[in-house]
């Protein structure tokens, strides 16, 4: 069952998971605002993300491309 989180009280947000290459240091994730986790054997982080709308997935994405990360993939995720 998916739960909703509300941003500013009356919008519901969608649950992402985006996977990058490489390994994210704490730091730079804690810059992101975003809770991640790495799995080496892949040589991939994890993020987990919950965004109001796809404009604020949209802005993320450019976030990570425009620091030359490269994007492995994006799911929708229940949260």
């Amino acid at each position: 069952m998916e739960r909703d989180i509300l941003f500013d009280g009356n919008i519901r947000a969608k649950g992402y998971q985006v996977r990058v290459k490489g390994c994210l240091s704490e730091a730079f994730l804690a810059w992101l605002d975003l809770p991640g986790s790495y799995d080496p054997q892949a040589d991939e982080t994890l993020l987990l993300v919950a965004t109001p709308d796809q404009a604020a997935l949209y802005g993320l994405l450019n976030r990570l491309r425009d620091l030359g990360l490269t994007l492995i993939s994006v799911e929708s995720q229940p949260i």
